[in-house]
C-alpha cells in the first residue's frame, strides 16, 4: 500500500517522497479475491434447472417446476417447486429460502419452514416477483437450505440465520439449462391436460418477438400435464390470464391447490373447465372441494351428436367436416341459484345452454359442454379458435393459421409491421418523485456559481479596492465557510422529513361483491436510514395482521420499470443487504430504509376502502337497480361517494354477444362478438352527483358514433403515439388506462386491407397483464371506468405500523352485471364496420 518513506528519504525540497509498497498491495488483492470469489464458489456450486440439484449438510434441493407450466415472465410474480431429500436419521425443520436481487441492489429472500423426514422427496412451492428486466449475471435466483431453530423464521427476519446446508442457483448461465424468462410483454393461458383444445390457434401464425400481424398481443400457452402440478398460492397462477382445464378430475385439486385456484378466480382470474365426454364429475356430482365455484347447473349428456349443426359457434368455414357423433352436455340453471351463479353464455341451435358460468367476485368459472378433445373436430383445419374462444374469453381480432397468415402478408401494399407501444411504461412517470431532486440539483449549480463568482473575482476586486489584496487567501477561505454553511443549509432544507408515498393503482369492484382488488404501484418516500417494515393493510384496511387462515394472501414486492429504455438499471446502493420475507404471507417488507424511495408493487383484496358507484332509487335513496327493456336499452341512476370527482368517464354497456349466422360464414374476424355501446362524459362526476346511465348512452347513440368499434379505433389511432419525426412516445395516461383496461377488445388490423394498417399501433403492456376487462364483453354488463386524480391510494400501506399518506391517480373499473342475454342464431355476419358508420338497430 502506498506508505511514507523515512525523514532520512526525503527529496530536495525536503517534502516526504510517497512510494508503492507492490508487495502489500498484491497481498491485499490475493486476500481480497479469497474472500469475495470463495464463499462465491461455494454459495453457487449447484446443478441445471430441472433435473440436477445441489446438496450438503446432507440435504438435496432439485427444482420441479420453473413456473406453473414451465414460464416465468419477466415483471411478474412466479411460483417454483423445488424438492427435498433428507438424508440424515431423524426428522427436522428447515428453512428453505429463494433470494433475488432487486433494482436496489438488496436481495428480498422469500423464506418457508419446511419439516424434513428423512428419505422422504418433500415438494416445496416459493414465490417471487421476478425483476422486469431480467438479467441472468446481475440478478440470479438462488435457493438455500438452512437449519430452522424454534423460531427459525423470526430469527431470520432479525437477521439470524445459520450457513446454508444446500443450494441451487437457478440463474446459473453455465449450467446445462439455465432458467428462461418470457418476455413481460406476451399475454399467458394455462392449459391443464395433453389435449390441445384448439388453444393453439391463438399461438399460430405467431411471429418471433413482433406483435401479431392482425392482433396486438403475443400469446403463449403453458401446459400442466396434471392437476397435481397446481401451486399452493394464488401467486403461482398471478401470470396467466386464464386457465383452461381440459382433463383430469377435481378430487386432484384439493388443500392449498383448490384454495390458491379459488382466490385467483376472486381477484379476477378465467377457469375454463372443458367436460370430458364421459364420467364428468366437475358440476352436479360427488361432492369436491371446487363444488360451490362451479356454475349451480344441471348437466345433461347427449350423445351422437352431429356438429354440423353447432358449425357457426366452431368454425369460419362452410365447408368444415365436423364430427357426426359427438358428446355434447347441455346445462339448466338449478332453480335455486342465485343471480350470477348460473349464466347462459353460449346456447346450440335449438336454444340449448352449451357454455355456462357462474360469476365469483371479480373473476369467473365457465364450463364447456361441448367435447374438444376430439381430435376429429380439428381436422383439415375445421376449428377456429377466433370463432369459438373469443366468445368463451372476451377477445377479438383473427387468429389465421400459417397458410393464411402467408396469403395476407402477400397481399400488395399491405403494412406487416405496425408501431408497437407499451401502454404501461406511464408507470414510472406517474410515481416518480424527481421534484426534490431537480430541486438539490438547482441548489447545486446555483451555489456553485455563486461560490465561484464570491471566492474568486468578487473577494480579489472587494479587496483591491481597499488596498488589501495580501488578505486574499483569507477571503478565499471565508467564502468557502460562508457558501459551506449556505449547502448544508439548503440541503436540510430540501431533505425530506415525513412518510409519504406516491402511486398509481387500478382500483376493480363488481357490483354486489363484498370485496375490491387493487393493483399499486407506489415510490415511497422513507425519510430515515436503517429498516422499514412495508405493509399492506389487512383485508379490512387495518394494521394489524390477518390471523384467519381464510383471509386473502396480499402480496407486495419491489418493483422495478420491465422498460429497458426506462428502467434504472444502475441505481443499486452500495450498502445492499438481503431480508427475510414470510413465502406464505408475502405482504410485509422489512426492507433496507436510507432516508429515499423505494418503489413497490401492491396486490391487495379487502373490503372496499370506498364507495363506489352504487344504484339509487328515483327518490335518490340507495337500493336502486340498472334494468334493461325488450328493446335492449339500459336505464338507471347511479351515484358514488370517492375521496374526489372522477374523470375521464367512460360507460360501456355491453348489451351482448352479436346472434351467430345461420350458417358458418368467412368473416375477416375483426368487429368485437360483443355488442357494445359508449358514453364519454367530458365534465367531471363529483361524489353525491347522480348520474343517469341511460341517458348518457342514448344521447351519444344518437349521434352515430357509439359503438366499441369507433371508440377503440380512437385509442389506437398511430397520430397519438408517433411524433414529427416517427419516434414512439407514450400518449397520454388517461388514453393509455382506458386502452389497458380495454386491451383485449382494442380496434384490431382487416385481414383484407392491410394497406391501411399502419394507422393503428401495436398495443403492449408489460406491468398490467390480468387487469383487462375482456371477459366481461361475453355477457351483459354496464362497465364504468374513470380516474380519481391526486386523491389518496385505494391500498392501504403502513410502516412500521404507521399509516402512509400516500397521493396520486387511481383508475377505476366498476362492473353491474346484467341478466343474461346469450346469442341465438340466425343473425348476419359478423363484419367490420367502417369509422363513423351508424350501429346496428337494436
Amino acid at each position: 500500500m502506498p506508505r511514507m518513506n523515512p525523514p532520512g528519504a526525503a527529496g530536495r525540497s525536503g517534502r516526504a517522497v510517497w512510494t508503492v509498497d507492490v508487495a502489500t498491495i498484491a497481498r491485499l488483492v490475493v486476500a481480497w479475491l479469497a474472500a469475495v470469489l470463495i464463499p462465491a464458489l461455494a454459495f453457487g456450486q449447484a446443478g441445471p434447472v430441472g433435473g440436477v440439484g445441489g446438496g450438503g449438510g446432507g440435504v438435496r434441493i432439485d427444482l420441479a417446476q420453473a413456473g406453473v407450466g414451465g414460464k416465468v415472465r419477466e415483471g411478474s410474480w412466479a411460483g417454483f417447486q423445488f424438492r427435498l431429500t433428507d438424508s440424515g436419521v431423524s426428522s427436522r425443520d428447515v428453512l428453505v429460502r429463494l433470494s433475488v436481487r432487486d433494482s436496489d441492489g438488496d436481495i428480498p429472500a422469500f423464506t418457508r419452514k419446511v419439516t424434513l423426514n428423512p428419505g422422504v422427496s418433500v415438494p416445496v412451492w416459493l414465490y417471487a416477483r421476478v425483476p422486469g428486466s431480467f438479467e441472468l449475471s446481475g440478478r440470479q435466483f438462488v435457493a438455500t437450505v438452512h437449519t430452522a431453530e424454534d423460531d427459525g423464521l423470526e430469527r431470520a427476519r432479525r437477521g439470524v440465520l445459520s450457513d446454508p446446508i444446500a443450494s441451487l442457483s437457478l440463474g446459473d448461465t453455465k449450467s446445462v439449462r439455465p432458467l428462461q424468462t418470457t418476455d413481460a410483454r406476451v399475454s399467458l393461458m394455462l392449459r391443464a391436460g395433453l389435449r390441445p383444445l384448439g388453444l393453439t390457434g391463438y399461438q399460430s401464425g405467431a411471429r418471433a418477438n413482433r406483435a401479431p400481424l392482425l392482433g396486438h398481443e403475443r400469446v403463449e400457452i403453458a401446459e400442466l400435464r396434471s392437476l397435481a402440478e397446481l401451486p399452493d398460492s394464488w401467486l403461482g397462477l398471478e401470470p396467466y390470464d386464464v386457465v383452461v382445464i381440459g382433463s383430469g378430475e377435481p378430487t386432484e385439486v384439493r388443500g392449498s391447490s383448490a384454495r390458491a385456484l379459488r382466490e385467483w378466480v376472486r381477484r379476477g382470474g378465467h377457469l375454463v373447465v372443458v367436460l370430458p365426454p364421459a364420467g364428468q364429475n366437475w358440476v352436479g356430482q360427488a361432492a369436491h372441494e371446487l363444488t360451490d365455484v362451479m356454475p349451480a347447473v344441471s348437466v345433461s349428456r347427449r350423445e351422437g351428436v352431429d356438429l354440423s349443426a353447432y358449425a357457426p359457434l366452431l368454425t369460419r368455414d362452410r365447408r368444415a367436416v365436423l364430427p357426426t357423433d359427438a358428446v355434447v352436455h347441455t346445462f339448466t340453471a338449478r332453480p335455486a341459484a342465485e343471480a350470477g351463479a348460473a349464466v347462459r353464455v353460449m346456447e346450440g341451435p335449438a336454444g340449448e345452454c352449451v357454455v355456462a358460468r357462474r360469476v365469483l367476485g371479480g373473476g369467473m368459472v365457465t364450463v364447456v359442454g361441448i367435447d374438444l378433445s376430439q381430435r376429429s373436430v380439428f381436422e383439415a383445419g375445421s376449428f377456429h379458435a377466433d370463432v369459438f374462444w373469443h366468445r368463451v374469453l372476451g377477445r377479438r381480432g383473427q387468429l389465421p393459421t400459417a397458410q393464411e397468415l402467408a396469403d395476407i402478408s402477400s397481399q400488395p401494399g399491405a403494412t406487416l409491421d405496425r408501431p408497437e407501444v407499451v401502454l404501461d411504461r406511464m408507470i414510472a412517470r406517474e410515481i416518480a418523485t424527481s421534484g426534490r431532486a431537480v430541486a438539490g440539483i438547482f441548489l447545486g449549480f446555483v451555489v456553485f456559481g455563486l461560490y465561484w463568482v464570491v471566492a474568486g473575482p468578487g473577494v480579489y476586486f472587494v479587496l483591491k479596492r481597499y488596498g488589501r489584496t495580501d488578505l486574499s487567501w483569507l477571503g478565499y477561505i471565508g467564502s468557502a465557510g460562508v457558501f459551506t454553511a449556505i449547502a448544508w443549509g439548503g440541503a436540510a432544507l430540501i431533505r425530506p422529513a415525513k412518510l409519504e408515498a406516491v402511486h398509481l393503482s387500478t382500483f376493480e369492484q363488481v357490483f354486489g361483491d363484498d370485496l375490491a382488488r387493487t393493483r399499486t404501484w407506489a415510490s415511497l418516500m422513507i425519510p430515515w436510514y436503517g429498516t422499514a417494515e412495508i405493509a399492506l393493510g389487512n383485508a379490512r384496511g387495518g394494521a394489524e395482521p390477518d390471523a384467519s387462515f381464510a383471509a386473502p394472501r396480499n402480496a407486495l414486492a419491489p418493483w422495478d420499470d420491465p422498460d429497458p429504455r426506462t428502467a434504472a438499471s444502475d441505481r443499486a446502493f452500495p450498502d445492499t443487504r438481503e431480508y427475510t420475507v414470510d413465502a406464505e404471507r408475502p405482504d410485509m417488507l422489512p426492507a433496507p430504509a436510507r432516508s429515499t424511495v423505494k418503489l413497490v408493487q401492491a396486490e391487495w383484496m379487502g373490503s372496499s376502502p370506498w364507495r363506489t358507484p352504487y344504484p339509487v332509487t328515483a327518490d335518490g335513496q340507495p337500493g336502486g337497480e340498472l334494468t334493461v327493456d325488450a328493446s335492449g336499452r339500459v336505464s338507471g341512476r347511479v351515484r358514488h361517494e370517492l375521496p374526489s370527482a372522477l374523470t375521464n368517464v367512460v360507460i360501456l354497456y355491453v348489451q351482448g354477444q352479436r346472434a351467430f349466422p345461420a350458417r358458418a360464414e368467412s368473416t375477416d374476424g375483426a368487429a368485437s362478438p360483443a355488442v357494445v355501446y359508449c358514453a364519454e362524459q367530458t365534465s367531471p362526476w363529483l361524489p353525491g352527483q347522480e348520474l343517469d346511465v341511460g341517458r348518457a348512452l342514448a344521447q351519444v347513440a344518437s349521434t352515430g358514433r357509439a359503438s366499441i368499434d369507433d371508440f377503440t379505433e380512437s385509442l389506437v389511432a398511430r397520430n397519438q403515439y408517433i411524433d414529427r419525426l416517427g419516434g414512439v412516445v407514450d400518449g397520454s395516461t388517461p388514453s393509455n388506462l382506458r386502452s389497458l383496461a380495454l386491451i383485449t377488445q382494442l380496434a384490431v388490423p382487416v385481414s383484407s386491407n392491410l394497406g391501411g394498417t399502419g394507422q393503428i399501433i401495436a398495443a403492449q403492456r408489460t406491468a398490467s397483464h390480468r387487469w383487462d376487462l375482456g371477459k366481461w364483453f361475453t355477457q351483459p354488463c354496464v362497465i364504468i371506468l374513470g380516474d380519481v386524480q391526486d386523491g389518496p391510494s385505494p391500498t392501504p400501506f403502513f410502516v412500521d405500523g404507521r399509516p402512509v399518506p400516500a397521493t396520486g391517480r387511481t383508475s377505476l373499473r366498476w362492473v353491474y352485471p346484467l341478466a343474461e342475454r346469450p346469442p341465438g342464431f340466425g343473425g348476419p355476419p359478423v363484419l367490420i364496420r367502417s369509422r363513423g358508420e351508424s350501429p346496428p338497430a337494436r
